[in-house]
């Protein structure tokens, strides 16, 4: 089976904005403790954000994954708002049929050299409640970019 790593999963989000306050916190899966080291990690990405971040990569962005070992792909619709919304539709499908994944939260980001950024994310689903999350990567144009994975993704709207 393909490993989710949603990227929301992989990506860290970043934006001081009113889509954040001091009540966004990171909770350990399973547990409904928060996470007081992530939650300062999250803290720090929201202090730092970069609205010229937030803008650049504002959007909905599409990639596809396919895992020949399995015979599955994984189609992902991740969407990004400059006020640090985000939410995801991920789409699993293989000989037996699909999927079908959604879930929503935070972001914060920023460049860290010329068009390299990194971010993280709070994200919410069926499976996580408020979990933690970051990552990286790099806009290659104005519509594509390639995440910490190697991902690529392309700008859809």
């Amino acid at each position: 089976m393909i490993r989710l790593a949603h990227l929301g999963a992989v990506l860290l989000i970043a934006g001081a904005t009113p889509a954040f306050g001091q009540t966004d916190v990171c909770i350990i899966r399973g547990t409904n403790g928060i996470d007081e080291n992530a939650t300062q990690r999250w803290r720090d990405m929201e202090a730092r954000a970069d609205p010229a971040f937030m803008k650049a990569i504002a959007g909905v962005w599409y990639s596809e994954i396919a895992s020949p070992a399995t015979g599955q792909v994984d189609y992902r619709y991740h969407s990004f708002q400059d006020n640090g919304l985000f939410d995801y539709q991920d789409r699993v499908c293989s000989a037996t049929g699909c999927n079908d994944y959604a879930g929503h939260g935070l972001f914060a980001g920023f460049f860290t050299a010329g068009r390299d950024f990194t971010l993280m994310l709070i994200v919410s689903d069926l499976n996580r409640d408020r979990e933690c999350a970051g990552g990286s990567g790099r806009l290659t144009g104005t519509d594509r970019m390639v995440d910490g994975t190697g991902t690529t993704w392309r700008r859809v709207r």
